[in-house]
């Protein structure tokens, strides 16, 4: 679900990979969590949240986001990533 703010508008060009957060995985196989913000985002007070996986060339995203929600999906992905790398048991 979208914040109001965006008043429904979408980025014009799609990207290869956006899934819903912020359930989302492979916990395990997360390398990096990070947030953006580009100048439409920042004048609405939103910004999107970008999942780094491997294998693969795998971007998870969920776009214009809440920024306090976006913090705080950037922090809980972070933390179940760590988690999962304690029981991963597979060999990379």
């Amino acid at each position: 679900m979208q914040p109001r703010s965006t008043g429904g508008r979408q980025p014009r060009c799609p990207s290869r990979s956006h899934h819903p957060l912020p359930r989302c995985g492979p916990h395990a196989r997360t390398q990096s969590v990070r947030f953006t913000q580009g100048p439409w985002e920042r004048v609405l007070d939103l910004t999107s949240v970008h999942v780094d996986t491997t294998p693969g060339p795998m971007t998870i995203s969920g776009l214009h986001r809440d920024r306090v929600f976006a913090a705080d999906v950037c922090v809980a992905q972070a933390e179940r990533a760590r988690l999962a790398r304690t029981r991963d048991t597979s060999v990379h």
